[in-house]
């Protein structure tokens, strides 16, 4: 049994009954001396990963977590002994909100995970009985192979047409693996600057701000991939929004799919517009054209190559330097020759993927052997993070930022650096108006994954008070971070996270005050890094939010 905010969930490949996910959703640890508010954001924490999940089709975990997030609420945080104190219980509500919606969005998941699981079984059944069959007519001095004797899996047609496509299963430490990270991460990060645009009312048609063509919804695009804005919306709205997979359904029943075709042009034939005039040939027709005219093979005279060109003098001189030459221009009638669409150059683009079709398998787990999902890190938002604290670095006042960003095929990507308003000494760095700091995340859709800050004139190391301050984040989401930046240190910067055991529940259950105290019980924090679950990730893009007053 873990602390709720670890990563103790299904990354199996075997699809467990709503019974196994149910047994295995509530069966975490919870602590009710932890503050209120750690597991009120810890409840968000969930909820956007079952949120997450569904977004990627991934129906087992988004059931894990939509369960896990509903028993946290219901059967543990109602009887928080801090929910009497005044304001506490307006703040619980609110996290409630959108339980109705979570309820109803696993009734609709159940289906499915049922079918899988029971197919599953009937498989691995029939697989079994073939291989008992195969053992009794097989010679006895024959050995058994290998996926006879573990193979209780079933094969790719086992499941029939039903079974949706297997996601590939992904490993940070590949680099062609990281670069399709990074392709994810684009495409997740040009969605949401277009849902952000519609937020803050720039998405009208009346806008004059231009819009990337990068950033323009495609006609074609799959209904699954608003679902993370409707969420939202619906959650602001205290709505129910149902998704399925031929269309959306709203709360009030009403069925649309929002999916448009373009109709190709049938080649060979005329096309005339509305008012009756005949357009040019689309790029189809040009094609066709020209494939149909070419000859089979072309006449003999075609191939006359001429007298060969004479050889250049073996001597040249060096003393002038060579001067590009112009390269040659067609005559007017080849031009005149040409096609009015011609045939485009080959052009790289970036290939269509999707999170649903991909999974990053976790590349270490907690001592405990829990795994930890990986978060990948934008290498430049160090170097950025210091050049903003530089200043109060400079005065020798400690800077801290918030790391925030998202889940997108079972791994984390920071693309947030929010600088909340904060009060800071050379040993120590508060944050203030922590509620302008949620109200962000959550307007945005953010996770908040760990947390950076200076150490003006110390070492990089994990001071008590850095270490009671992460266990806040560690107990809301298990991959949770910690870097240390420390300019004037050798190495210059680290990222920690909490050893679970003993570390995590060393720091939540001390009480000892002052910033520097020491802890019993073993090795307390650990490198996130060499090697952990953290990867930095060349190219990937990130923000910088400065909340501070007068930034």
């Amino acid at each position: 049994m873990a602390l709720v905010g670890a990563a103790s969930h299904g990354f199996g490949k075997e699809p467990l009954s709503v019974k196994g996910i149910s047994e295995e959703a509530i069966s975490f640890e919870y602590n009710p001396d932890i503050p209120l508010r750690y597991w009120l954001r810890t409840a968000d924490a969930i909820q956007k990963q079952a949120q997450s999940y569904d977004r990627d089709g991934n129906e087992q975990d988004a059931y894990l977590f939509y369960l896990r997030h509903a028993t946290l609420l219901l059967d543990k945080l109602g009887k928080h002994p801090e929910l009497k104190a005044p304001g506490n219980q307006a703040t619980y509500m609110k996290a409630t909100k959108g339980l109705a919606f979570n309820l109803n969005r696993m009734e609709s998941l159940k289906p499915a995970i049922e079918q899988r699981h029971e197919q599953y079984v009937q498989a691995a059944a029939r697989r079994k009985a073939e291989r008992e069959e195969w053992l009794k007519s097989r010679p006895q001095t024959e050995k058994p192979l290998e996926h006879d004797r573990h193979g209780d899996g079933y094969g790719d047609g086992d499941m029939g047409g039903s079974r949706k496509r297997a996601r590939r299963e992904l490993h940070a430490g590949d680099g062609s693996n990281r670069s399709l990270a990074l392709s994810l991460a684009q495409k997740d990060q040009k969605k949401r600057r277009v849902v952000q645009r519609h937020q803050d009312g720039q998405g009208r048609e009346d806008d004059s701000r231009p819009v990337d063509e990068d950033e323009k919804p495609s006609k074609d695009q799959d209904p699954t991939d608003d679902l993370a804005r409707q969420i939202i919306a619906a959650g602001k709205r205290g709505e129910s929004t149902y998704i399925e997979r031929n269309g959306t359904f709203n709360s009030h029943g009403t069925t649309f799919t929002p999916r448009n075709f373009n109709y190709p042009i049938v080649p060979h034939k005329r096309n005339y517009d509305l008012n009756g005039k005949e357009t040019q040939p689309s790029l189809r027709d040009s094609q066709s054209t020209l494939r149909s005219n070419a000859p089979a093979r072309p006449p003999k005279e075609y191939f006359n190559y001429g007298e060969p060109p004479s050889r250049p003098p073996k001597e040249r001189d060096w003393s002038t330097p060579l001067q590009p030459q112009p390269p040659t221009l067609p005559s007017k009638d080849l031009i005149a020759e040409l096609p009015a669409d011609p045939i485009p150059r080959a052009t790289t683009q970036t290939p269509d993927i999707n999170s649903s079709d991909y999974t990053f398998t976790p590349t270490c787990t907690t001592e405990s052997g829990s795994p930890l999902r990986t978060v990948f890190l934008p290498p430049t938002l160090r170097s950025s993070f210091l050049n903003l604290a530089h200043p109060n670095t400079t005065r020798d006042l400690e800077t801290c930022g918030i790391l925030c960003g998202t889940l997108i095929s079972n791994a984390f990507f920071i693309s947030k650096l929010v600088i909340p308003e904060q009060e800071a000494t050379a040993n120590t760095c508060d944050t203030v108006n922590e509620e302008a700091l949620f109200e962000y995340c959550d307007r945005n859709d953010l996770m908040t994954l760990g947390w950076i800050h200076t150490h003006p004139s110390q070492t990089c190391f994990m001071s008590s008070r850095d270490l009671h301050t992460h266990a806040g984040y560690q107990v809301q989401m298990a991959e949770s971070v910690a870097i240390v930046c420390a300019p004037r240190d050798d190495p210059p910067y680290g990222v920690f996270r909490l050893t679970d055991p003993p570390g995590l529940k060393t720091i939540l259950n001390c009480r000892l005050p002052g910033i520097f105290h020491p802890h019993e019980g073993g090795r307390i924090y650990t490198d996130a890094s060499k090697p952990g679950h953290v990867w930095e990730l060349p190219g990937l893009e990130f923000e910088v939010v400065d909340l501070r007053p007068g930034k």
